[in-house]
């Protein structure tokens, strides 16, 4: 196999929105290729700690997708039959499963009545961090070299393949490179002077403060 391999990291492991997101694993989704796509990866979440030895802190918990309106009652409703029909567990729950589920929910908010939802009993989360240091630990022990705070900043092209990785750093030359940049993957791809059909939205999350866990299954 291939021995001489390299990341380079623009900024720091984990800094950018791998250590940056909700957590949540999941396969609730409508198109059959991303359900089964997503189950799979929900199969090895399961048994990652154990494959890298490395404590992903992996939690069933479930995840509860509300409704507050007729509209998203029936778009719901497809994303349920699509699971169910790709063999993924999800069941549309009324108002009284729901607050069997989540007690501490208020299900008739002023103006956003809580209608019903969608119960996705195999969602689960994981420590984003673990996940990345699991990663990045197991693989520098088999020889990966890992540099962090270098950008690559172009590509040099010969034909039609990429031989070296200009950054700030200095050159690196490369038989293969493979592009892992999820919403810079445009950025990167124009390098070399590929345009692709994609355009990053940022996805804001705010946290307030901390507080002791009052909810078990995700909402």
């Amino acid at each position: 196999g291939i021995k001489n391999i390299a990341i380079l990291e623009k900024g720091y492991l984990g800094g950018g929105n791998t250590a940056r997101n909700t957590t949540v694993i999941r396969s609730n989704y409508t198109d059959q290729r991303s359900i089964r796509f997503y189950a799979r990866s929900l199969r090895l979440y399961e048994a990652l700690s154990n494959e890298l030895d490395y404590n992903m802190m992996y939690s069933r918990r479930g995840q509860l997708t509300l409704s507050h309106s007729d509209g998203v009652s029936r778009s719901l409703r497809l994303r349920a039959d699509a699971g169910n029909f790709c063999g993924e567990a999800n069941e549309i729950v009324d108002r009284k499963q729901i607050k069997d589920l989540v007690p501490s929910l208020n299900l008739d908010i002023k103006g956003m009545p809580i209608l019903g939802g969608l119960w996705h009993p195999n969602a689960a989360i994981a420590r984003h961090d673990a996940v990345v240091w699991g990663y990045a630990i197991r693989a520098c022990e088999r020889g990966v070299e890992l540099h962090q705070r270098t950008e690559v900043v172009g590509m040099d092209v010969v034909g039609d393949k990429v031989t070296r990785v200009r950054t700030n750093r200095g050159n690196v030359s490369a038989g293969i490179v493979v592009q892992c940049v999820a919403g810079y993957s445009s950025v990167v791809a124009k390098m070399v002077g590929l345009k692709l059909p994609i355009r990053s939205y940022p996805l804001q999350a705010m946290v307030t403060h901390p507080i002791k866990p009052f909810l078990d299954p995700m909402v």
